[in-house]
């Protein structure tokens, strides 16, 4: 009895292994159609927005998920043999054949010769979640309202990479798993050899148990192989179909009667040429699953991908093989149609940044070997604004379709045309000096200043800037190139828009500009890695004692640690439009930091805020800061705002309103730099100011310039009729304050009065109060 029940156990036990086998190689091609699905749904949620493609995502990753969370129950100490089976149901598996995956895997899966297909899939572990991050990671952008075009493509292009990854180890994790497989039927065949030569001597009873227990595993078999669908069949030596199911009669598009019999090579498609070819599709799947197309009785021809593995049956060694067939070509399409879209621009169908990129860095590379000359130019296209303002976004994308036509008339068919984004595009020039660029660039600036474009009822005409720079060898990677073409580009507009400029390297201008664009990162980086440090310089009577009074400085920590002043990287944040950004950190900085200190603001009269021409002109900055103090525990009068006389000059009425707003609410004005530009005196009494800071150019000489003696005088007599306060900048010694208290000037700032020191040095003594 206990050889038969080995022998009943034995047989169990390999009937067993192959339907699991059969399971995990139906399983493997679910979780790699998953994956696909959810990197189609991401690519096209990163641009769509649609919960339809997000939805779609999800459902793609929820087999790798659930297969993952089965494994790691299993992995776990001890194992949970329930949540393993919970999370393969929900992966689409029945219960019933749940179970068996679990038997298989606690079973065989610590087994040396399963242990590399196990390997295989762990490492595809951190991809899928990260497949399911990304999917977490654009729905946040898309709820949050304003959604980041930036980190949207480069989430979907870290999506495609992972798909890219994950795909080598599905196939290994294949190949691993029919090597193991194959060892442990050929295992189990020795063993249940060696049993049934013994078996003689059991009874009749125990074999017809035996063998009622093989017919209901078989039957068990049959039906998940007729009822599968994924398409499955088993092909004899000579790779004919001696049985096949249902699902794959139907991907054959022939009924069961036709297919039996007849060799699969009969129904490859004509493109797979030679005949050793399609006897390939045949081989072992060792390598992996194979991907062909498939010949169909309409015409048609689907991609499919087929798994084979071989089987030896009986003791003669008889070969015979199982295979696994799925339709692929929606998964083929789009992987086809992620490709493209990931390159190329989705209005214009050109080349996108990430190509040419990729196009530039060979070019790059091409340079470096071989010393032949290549050109890149930056196209930018003049008041662009006014078509989408007048005629609509629609009439604007049309424009940009049309130009990107327009390029691909102009050059040559091996030149690379992209757009960059907006209403710039960016071309390569290969094989091609930078005199020669410039005349391809003077053509497109002179075509598109011919070009007219209609709409509707309306014509437009077209301008644009072009920046064109030399593709060098050593040139470090494309940004270097395209910053020096956005350098030109920006020159052009600078000297009036519809112009050629050529980089010229050495040139002051080009330099100085370039320099500008390398703060405006640093400048970013500083905004986001809260490296930005503020001074203060004190403001003190001349006469008599007062409250604490200084003026804040900006200052900016480089990755080096080093301070960088504000002459350094202020005209970029001026220039690149950063500049209100920083006046509004050192707003919310200041009054959050006044707040935590209520001792230290008890004793202040006011801390200065110099705020810049362009917030000034923003219409939008007034009730920011008001707000910050609707918010902040820092009394209004206790701040006061500096703005230069020059920015007060840009725009009289809008200066008038933007002072108005703020002294309404209770904040104090200083008129910064005043006396730089005498005409403004006139324009004195229409300001609604609380001092007025005299010009450090006519302060510096007041004790040995007479007539800068009498400027200074003058500027303050005028302020007193007009009931303002003064202050005498760039107070840099002694005698300076004496004259400066001769002619009664109220208050004193510069190096010779205090030197500007990190404004915690100044809170220090009540820090207790946080």
């Amino acid at each position: 009895m206990v050889l038969a029940g080995a022998t009943v156990l034995v047989t169990h036990l390999a009937l067993r292994t192959q339907a699991a086998a059969s399971l995990f190689i139906y399983g493997e091609s679910k979780w790699s159609k998953g994956r696909s699905e959810a990197v189609a749904g991401l690519f096209s949620f990163a641009t769509s927005g649609s919960v339809v493609d997000l939805d779609r995502a999800r459902r793609g990753l929820h087999v790798p998920l659930s297969d993952l969370h089965g494994r790691r129950a299993l992995e776990a100490d001890p194992p949970d043999r329930t949540a393993a089976v919970e999370a393969w149901v929900d992966g689409g598996h029945t219960p019933r054949d749940a179970r068996a995956l679990v038997d298989f895997f606690v079973r065989f899966g610590a087994m040396r010769i399963f242990e590399p297909s196990v390997t295989v899939w762990r490492a595809t572990d951190a991809y899928v979640v990260e497949l399911a991050e990304i999917a977490d990671l654009m729905e946040a952008e898309y709820a949050s309202g304003v959604p980041s075009p930036v980190r949207l493509l480069e989430a979907r292009a870290r999506a495609i990479e992972l798909s890219d990854r994950i795909r080598p180890l599905a196939r290994a994790f294949s190949r691993n798993l029919a090597d193991a497989v194959h060892w442990l039927r050929n295992l189990l065949l020795v063993v249940t050899s060696a049993t049934f030569a013994a078996l003689v001597v059991v009874s009749a009873a125990v074999i017809g148990w035996a063998y009622r227990a093989v017919r209901e595993r078989d039957e068990a078999l049959r039906r998940t192989f007729a009822q599968a669908t994924v398409g499955m069949a088993h092909l004899d030596a000579e790779g004919r179909f001696t049985s096949i199911n249902a699902a794959l009669a139907q991907l054959f598009g022939r009924p069961e009667a036709e297919l039996l019999g007849r060799p699969l090579r009969a129904f490859v498609h004509p493109d797979v040429a030679s005949d050793a070819t399609r006897d390939a599709l045949l081989a072992d799947g060792t390598d992996g699953p194979r991907e062909w197309r498939l010949r169909l009785p309409d015409g048609t021809a689907p991609w499919v991908r087929s798994t084979v593995s071989h089987v030896r049956l009986g003791t003669h060694a008889r070969h015979a093989r199982f295979a696994t067939f799925e339709d692929v070509s929606e998964a083929r399409r789009l992987t086809e149609e992620l490709e493209h879209r990931a390159r190329h621009d989705a209005l214009t169908g050109l080349l996108n940044r990430y190509a040419f990129d990729r196009r530039l860095s060979a070019a790059i590379a091409s340079a470096r070997r071989t010393g032949r000359p290549h050109a890149a130019a930056f196209v930018d296209l003049d008041q662009f604004k006014v078509v989408n303002d007048t005629s609509g976004h629609a009439a604007g994308d049309a424009l940009l379709v049309r130009i990107g036509a327009m390029l691909g008339e102009i050059l040559r068919e091996n030149d690379v045309i992209a757009r960059m984004g907006g209403d710039e595009f960016a071309l390569l020039l290969e094989d091609t000096g930078l005199d020669a660029a410039h005349d391809v660039a003077e053509k497109i600036r002179r075509r598109l200043a011919r070009e007219e474009f209609a709409w509707e009822d309306r014509r437009f005409r077209t301008t644009a800037s072009i920046g064109v720079t030399e593709v060098r060898g050593e040139d470090g990677d494309p940004g270097t190139v395209l910053r020096r073409a956005d350098v030109a580009c920006y020159l052009a507009k600078e000297a009036g828009r519809d112009r050629v400029h050529v980089y010229a390297v050495g040139d002051e201008t080009s330099t100085q500009v370039h320099g500008e664009m390398e703060w405006v990162g640093r400048i970013h980086a500083a905004l986001r890695d809260d490296r930005l440090v503020v001074f203060a310089q004190r403001i003190v009577p001349l006469a008599g004692t007062s409250g604490e009074r200084y003026e804040l400085l900006l200052r900016l920590r480089g990755e080096d640690g080093r301070l960088h002043p504000p002459g350094v990287f202020l005209p970029a944040a001026e220039r690149y439009g950063l500049i209100g950004e920083l006046d509004r950190w050192v707003a919310r900085h200041a009054l959050e930091t006044l707040e935590r200190h209520p001792e230290h603001l008890r004793n202040l009269e006011a801390v200065h805020l110099n705020v810049s021409a362009s917030s000034v002109s923003d219409p939008g900055f007034a009730g920011d800061l008001i707000a910050l103090l609707d918010r902040h525990a820092v009394p209004a009068d206790r701040i006061c705002v500096e703005i230069t006389e020059t920015a007060a000059m840009r725009d009289l009425v809008q200066s008038r309103r933007f002072l108005a707003t703020l002294r309404e609410r209770g904040v104090r004005i200083a008129l910064d730099d005043f006396g730089s530009g005498l005409s403004s005196f006139a324009y004195l009494k229409s300001l609604p100011i609380d001092l007025v800071k005299i010009d450090g150019m006519l302060v510096r000489d007041v004790a040995i310039d007479p007539l800068d003696r009498t400027l200074v005088r003058s500027v303050h007599e005028l302020a007193r009729v007009l009931g303002k306060r003064t202050v005498a900048e760039f107070v840099e010694d002694d005698a300076i304050a004496e004259v400066l208290r001769g002619i009664r000037i109220d208050l004193a700032q510069g190096y010779g009065v205090h030197r500007p020191q990190p404004w915690t040095e100044l809170l220090a003594p009540s820090d207790g109060d946080r």
